[in-house]
């Protein structure tokens, strides 16, 4: 109750001195990303440490779907040798029913558990197989699954060292180190827009962290980024489930994108891209570090949705 209480004699209208900024020199790109997204709603979620109740139900919920769905992908390719062809399909589905049955087992029999088993079984399952025959023909190879970094330096305009934490679904390499850093998702994600200014925070900054990353004998060297994809496992977007949202095109040809005008990039503007995300990573921190949880919402559409909105009475 007293993160509640907090949360309500503090305005979001009011002076960011006004707010005792947390000491922390750890964080996760996922939470500067929150950040990013709305400076008040990190305050209530990250500060405050304040959470919407659960519902009391035996259903699984989209967080614990999704934390399933990652899990099965990452098996099937600790298991799976090899590329994925047309000639090894079923057997690669079967592998991914295996685990996706796994994963299940130990929940309770309700119809909506039901009904996301055969989610992945029917839909993202199928997907992610189509866009693995097509992935493997291009002479990259999934060398990294659920890669932590977690001792990436992020120096500050004062001088001040932050260390960001991070951990990314999978890195795609090729035998020159050129790689891609890839999300999968089961719901929405941010899409490219034209020119250099992005919504797209997370995986830009990885592919930062990721190229500072140590390689052991056996694993191959990150050299360079050159794409960054996201996996539309349900479908939410027109197109393939491989989703290289952007890229360098001097390196890079024909990539599957729901985007085709705004995805490719110059070798010089997909830098600038990296580049400037690795600034805002750097605002969001200033901004925490400073106590700065002002109401600023990134999309005023979202305010709507927000759980915090009545504590942030904010004016529309």
């Amino acid at each position: 109750m007293e993160g509640i209480r907090t949360a309500l004699a503090f305005s979001p209208s009011t002076a960011a001195t006004e707010v005792t900024p947390p000491a922390k020199r750890v964080f996760r790109v996922t939470e500067l990303d929150d950040y990013l997204a709305c400076p008040y709603d990190y305050y209530v979620k990250h500060v405050l440490g304040i959470a919407p109740l659960e519902e009391v139900t035996e259903d699984i919920s989209p967080l614990a779907r999704g934390s399933k769905v990652h899990a099965v992908l990452r098996q099937f390719y600790e298991e799976w040798k090899g590329p994925v062809t047309a000639e090894k399909e079923d057997k690669a589905r079967e592998l991914l029913r295996s685990l996706a049955v796994r994963a299940f087992q130990n929940e309770a029999d309700t119809f909506r558990n039901r009904r996301e088993k055969e989610l992945f079984l029917l839909v993202m399952a199928e997907r992610f197989l189509d866009a693995e025959k097509e992935f493997w023909k291009h002479g990259f190879t999934p060398a990294y699954l659920e890669l932590s970094i977690e001792s990436f330096q992020l120096p500050l305009p004062d001088e001040t060292v932050v260390e960001i934490h991070a951990k990314v679904d999978r890195i795609d390499v090729d035998d020159k180190g050129n790689f891609m850093i890839v999300d999968y998702k089961t719901g929405a994600y941010p899409l490219p827009r034209t020119g250099l200014e992005q919504e797209i925070f997370q995986l830009p900054v990885y592919a930062v962290m990721a190229m500072t990353a140590e390689s052991s004998e056996d694993m191959p060297l990150l050299k360079r980024a050159i794409g960054l994809v996201y996996y539309d496992l349900a479908g939410k977007y027109k197109g393939a489930a491989r989703d290289v949202v952007l890229f360098n095109a001097d390196v890079l040809k024909d990539q599957p994108t729901t985007k085709p005008r705004s995805s490719p990039k110059s070798s010089g503007e997909f830098e600038e891209i990296l580049r400037r995300s690795m600034d805002k990573a750097r605002q969001a921190v200033e901004g925490i570090l400073s106590g700065d949880f002002l109401s600023r919402p990134q999309d005023e559409k979202k305010c709507r949705y927000c759980q915090n909105k009545t504590m942030c009475r904010r004016e529309p």
